[in-house]
């Protein structure tokens, strides 16, 4: 499945927004292959996986009006405020939300896990 170049950006912004740069010797979010691990996964993913994917990336790109009162999109949030709209999906009184919010997270994760840089800074097998 091919990311379009702003589902592309989207998935960089979700990932530095659950994985922000904290510490020296680990990759924020951003700096990881996010984008290009999606394509990789969601070209073998059921549709409905790829459907749901492509959902939650525009969730996370038009909601924070919604979730955080913030008249702007997820891309150009930064700092204080983008943590802000990351603890927003976790702790929203909608399942729903929650659950896309859960779905971000695991995408990011498995991008961000893959990742060689982390994978050794963390001493984790494979690295």
């Amino acid at each position: 499945m091919r990311l379009t170049a702003y589902e592309r950006r989207v998935a960089r912004c979700m990932a530095g927004a659950i994985f922000p740069k904290t510490a020296p010797a680990l990759p924020g979010g951003e700096e990881v292959a996010t984008d290009a691990f999606l394509e990789e996964w969601l070209a073998r993913a059921p549709a409905r996986m790829r459907l749901g994917a492509r959902v939650a990336l525009w969730a996370f790109a038009l909601a924070p009006l919604l979730l955080i009162g913030r008249l702007a999109l997820g891309t150009s949030l930064d700092g204080e405020v983008r943590d802000r709209y990351a603890a927003a999906w976790m702790s929203h009184r909608l399942y729903l939300v929650r659950s896309l919010g859960l779905f971000l997270k695991a995408m990011a994760s498995f991008a961000y896990f893959r990742d060689p840089r982390v994978q050794a800074a963390l001493s984790l097998p494979g690295a």
